[in-house]
C-alpha cells in the first residue's frame, strides 16, 4: 500500500498515512486485529479523491477526513 500510495502520490500518502495511524492506535487498544490494518488502509485509500498539488490546508484536511474514515470503519469492525 505505501509502494502504491508513493506511485500514486499528491493526496494519496496523507491518506495513507492518516489511516494507519487511525489502524495502529485501534490495534494497540486491542479494538482491531492487526490483519484488518491492510484491509481499512486500503479502503480508505480506495474511497479518496485524489487532491493534485494538495496545500498544507488540504493536507490538513485530508488527514482529518482520512483518519476520521478509518475509524468509522474499525467502528463498523467492532460491531
Amino acid at each position: 500500500l505505501a509502494l502504491n500510495a508513493i506511485e500514486i502520490g499528491h493526496s494519496m500518502p496523507c491518506v495513507l498515512n492518516a489511516s494507519n495511524d487511525a489502524c495502529n492506535l485501534a490495534f494497540r487498544e486491542r479494538r482491531l486485529s492487526f490483519i484488518k490494518i491492510t484491509e481499512i488502509v486500503e479502503k480508505v485509500m480506495l474511497k479518496h479523491k485524489l487532491v493534485l498539488n494538495p496545500s498544507i490546508d488540504d493536507l490538513i484536511n485530508i488527514n482529518s477526513w482520512a483518519y476520521q474514515e478509518a475509524e468509522n470503519l474499525i467502528r463498523e469492525e467492532e460491531k
